[in-house]
């Protein structure tokens, strides 16, 4: 059987590649990553996340980052992520602008600092750190690293967590899950706020007030979870909810099962605003 294949073991399974338990043995010191990756009672039932567990890590919780800076400068939008201190790095992970399948195993229940370098502008340089806190065991979470805008200390790492833990349902059939990150400063004015439309763009909003019914816009630095969309080719339109004139668009094949991050990031005003859809 191999990692595209379903495993069924009362309701998660790990998928695990050797240079990948490598590079985690390499990056955390003996005995806190030791032993053999293994199929245990903890079992996914899509084939799109690779997941490791070691043995002697008791109920590992798990994160992975996305970075949605929009940093217009030619340094990479990639921002490493290390332990210790920038002056002494260890690398830990990169967060990367595109929401990738990876999950890291951390010690649950345990807080820890990690340290960032990264670009703003065209091309300066800022360090920062973020403390992430003491997750639960086999819990997931999804880490977004914005920019803040506060003008006493402006540039400075604004990190969202999220929970993850849709990804332990199976979606039913015909259907997949979808979730959004508004990441525009500057769309539409004065307040940036955006809902998801699919196929048509005059159709009902797609993020709703679950008590209401009625729309509920995303505004900027917000992630708005996991829900349930019909697979197959859509039209995905991103637009403000009192203007239909203007709009960004995307099309996308989903997939049964599978799990998809939307992405509307960059600045309007300077041309790099885009929207992306991430297979998970």
């Amino acid at each position: 059987m191999n990692a595209v294949s379903y495993v069924r073991k009362n309701r998660w399974v790990f998928f695990a590649a050797s240079e990948i338990m490598l590079f985690l043995v390499m990056l955390f010191p003996l005995p806190f990553f030791t032993g053999c990756a293994t199929t245990v009672d903890y079992q996914t039932q899509h084939d799109t996340t690779t997941l490791i567990r070691h043995d002697t890590i008791p109920g590992p919780a798990f994160i992975r980052f996305l970075a949605m800076m929009n940093n217009k400068s030619s340094a990479s939008p990639t921002i490493p992520l290390t332990l210790d201190s920038i002056l002494n790095p260890v690398l830990f992970t990169s967060a990367n602008p595109e929401m990738g399948k990876q999950l890291i195993p951390i010690q649950h229940e345990h807080s820890f600092v990690l340290y960032a370098s990264y670009y703003y502008g065209i091309g300066t340089q800022k360090f920062d750190s973020i403390t992430i806190p003491g997750f639960k065991p086999y819990s997931m979470h999804t880490i977004v690293l914005f920019r803040t805008n506060d003008p006493g200390d402006p540039n400075r790492l604004f990190p969202i967590f999220t929970d993850d833990s849709a990804r332990k349902s199976d979606a039913p059939k015909d259907s997949c899950y979808v979730r959004f990150i508004n990441g525009l400063p500057d769309y539409p004015q004065p307040t940036p706020s955006v809902n998801i439309y699919i196929d048509d763009i005059n159709a009902p909003a797609f993020f709703k007030d679950p008590n209401t019914g009625l729309p509920s816009p995303v505004s900027f630095q917000e992630l708005r979870n996991y829900e349930l969309m019909p697979i197959g080719p859509h039209r995905i339109y991103v637009r403000s909810p009192a203007d239909v004139t203007q709009s960004y668009w995307k099309d996308q094949s989903f997939v049964q099962g599978h799990f998809y991050t939307i992405r509307l990031s960059g600045i309007k005003s300077d041309g790099t605003d885009q929207l992306n859809i991430d297979s998970e």
